[in-house]
């Protein structure tokens, strides 16, 4: 029997790539594939994959959403969480969501289906970057990065916070997140708070800053 995996990207070309690199593979076929996170929870009830991999940012929806509420009903589906999204701000996150597996896109072919059967052997997989960064976590609590004060935010407001330093504003935020922009602007003001910003030019001088690594 070859392992079930569901396809979750709104980019065309990268769904399909991604389906043709896996079902070359001699053990996994690719059963299914989505959009976005509705069309996905759709897919895994019908089609009842092993493996969701899942792109984090989606036009509709993202990952760590579409991880909590699949596994709501699912709670054995597995998840593989690949972005453009810089990994130590997101790859603890979408692990606590309950995913098991984060990979950028940045990585080669062969790291990918690695990650693939490392998930399905049971494991967990992260870069190995990232595996050393949470072991000198674990040997010293403390600070090693000014960025890692980001980890007080909760998920909608890193998302903000990220598309500040992408440069959108408010009436463009509010829409892409499915949010009225009164929401948007109250996630400001959480973050100027929690972060200690005076005011929003700092907020957008950090968000900035952080885009840029």
């Amino acid at each position: 029997m070859k392992h079930r995996i569901l396809v979750v990207e709104d980019h065309a070309v990268v769904r399909d790539g991604l389906i043709a690199l896996i079902n070359r593979a001699p053990d996994l076929e690719v059963c299914a594939s989505a959009d976005s996170a509705s069309s996905a929870l759709q897919a895994i009830d019908r089609h009842q994959p092993e493996l969701v991999i899942a792109d984090l940012m989606l036009k509709e929806g993202n990952g760590l959403e579409l991880i909590k509420q699949a596994r709501a009903s699912h709670p054995n589906v597995l998840f593989l969480i690949i972005s453009m999204q810089e990994e130590e701000l997101y790859a603890e996150r979408c692990i606590k969501a309950g995913a098991s597996g984060y990979i950028t896109k940045h990585a080669a072919t062969d790291e990918f289906m690695d990650a693939i059967q490392i998930i399905l052997g049971g494991e967990i997989y992260l870069s190995k970057k990232m595996n050393a960064r949470l072991l000198r976590r674990l040997a010293d609590r403390k600070i090693e990065h000014a960025r890692d004060d980001l980890g007080v935010l909760t998920d909608r407001e890193l998302q903000v916070f990220q598309m500040i330093g992408a440069g959108m504003n408010t009436r463009e935020i509010a829409p892409a997140l499915g949010i009225s922009p009164k929401t948007v602007a109250t996630h400001r003001e959480n973050i100027k708070l929690k972060l200690g910003f005076k005011d929003g030019r700092a907020l957008l001088q950090a968000a900035m800053k952080s885009m840029q690594g």
